[in-house]
């Protein structure tokens, strides 16, 4: 997914799937998604409202509040999850019932200032932590250049030097944003983009293995299968639409 989503379930359920855990939301649940590698599952007579935007239009909406109003936007030191799911307060009801589609720029940067200061004055702490990883990501282009990079067909000291680090260094800081070392984070990412373009699509599975980063076919039907236990082909019978 290439966008942020701020969305608002109106009836069904989601399920968002990441490498090592799936978020559920349920009927009358708010949820954040930031941009990135996963694959997101829908029930029967599922139904959403959804505010989708890149990292600099949160960026534009901070330096508003910060400039015209003196606020502090985020916390600075607030854990936070893949995929933060709150309940859905009145004020943020109607905030999401007063969307609409195809927003012009100037629109989409009020409706941001007005969800930031929904969030900082209900201690949304873990939405707001979520924001301001979008703000990170242009601040620091480490893991931009990361997600950019993780379904090329490149090795860790390659993307290393891509990130302007030595391999040590790239490393650490690599453990210290993405809680993984590098040869782990970036095998789930491909296998999970990998089951999300079996499920999703016809495409041929040799073509899947190498779109996602994978140089030979049998060892990525091998890996998929310890990872999943079964292999592409079984699993696109057995799924076939659900995504």
């Amino acid at each position: 997914m290439e966008d942020n989503r701020f969305g608002y379930v109106l009836s069904g359920a989601l399920k968002i799937h990441y490498p090592e855990h799936t978020v559920t939301v349920l009927p009358g649940e708010v949820f954040f998604a930031c941009a990135g590698p996963h694959c997101v599952e829908y029930s029967d007579r599922y139904s959403a409202i959804y505010l989708r935007f890149d990292d600099q239009a949160v960026i534009n909406a901070r330096n508003v509040l910060s400039s015209r109003y003196d606020m502090l936007d985020f916390p600075p030191d607030t854990a936070v999850s893949d995929s933060p799911v709150c309940r859905c307060r009145p004020e943020l009801k109607r905030f999401f019932f007063q969307l609409k589609d195809d927003m012009e720029p100037a629109v989409l940067k009020l409706r941001l200032c007005e969800l930031l200061l929904l969030l900082i004055s209900h201690n949304e702490y873990e939405c707001q932590a979520a924001l301001a990883q979008c703000v990170g990501r242009l601040t620091d282009p480490f893991e931009r250049i990361v997600r950019e990079s993780v379904f090329e067909h490149i090795t860790v000291k390659q993307l290393a030097e891509r990130t302007h680090r030595n391999l040590t260094a790239f490393k650490q800081d690599f453990r210290r944003t993405f809680h993984d070392t590098p040869h782990r984070w970036l095998l789930k990412q491909r296998l999970l983009q990998a089951r999300f373009l079996i499920i999703g699509t016809q495409l041929p599975i040799g073509r899947i293995a190498t779109e996602t980063g994978f140089d030979n076919v049998s060892h990525f039907i091998k890996l998929f299968r310890q990872t999943y236990q079964i292999t592409p082909l079984a699993l696109r019978k057995t799924n076939r639409g659900q995504l």
